[in-house]
């Protein structure tokens, strides 16, 4: 998957909003239901597009973490 994509920090906030929407599995079961009709019924769409947006912000987090800060908090200090 392409990891040059960038997730707007307001897709992020919304991201944070939504995780929070979906305690309850009313909330999570209607959100599945609304992923399925965006993709047109397709599992195997709604799965690739859901991981290309993992993808995209685990990248975006690996650009904001130095590699230096990494290193220590894993006690690799030099």
């Amino acid at each position: 998957m392409p990891r040059n994509c960038s997730i707007h920090p307001q897709t992020l906030e919304t991201l944070r909003k939504l995780r929070e929407d979906l305690a309850s599995d009313e909330a999570l079961e209607r959100e599945i239901d609304e992923l399925l009709s965006e993709f047109d019924g397709s599992a195997r769409d709604v799965i690739r597009a859901l991981l290309h947006d993992l993808d995209a912000i685990i990248a975006d987090r690996d650009a904001s973490v130095s590699a230096g800060y990494v290193r220590r908090s894993r006690g690799r200090a030099p």
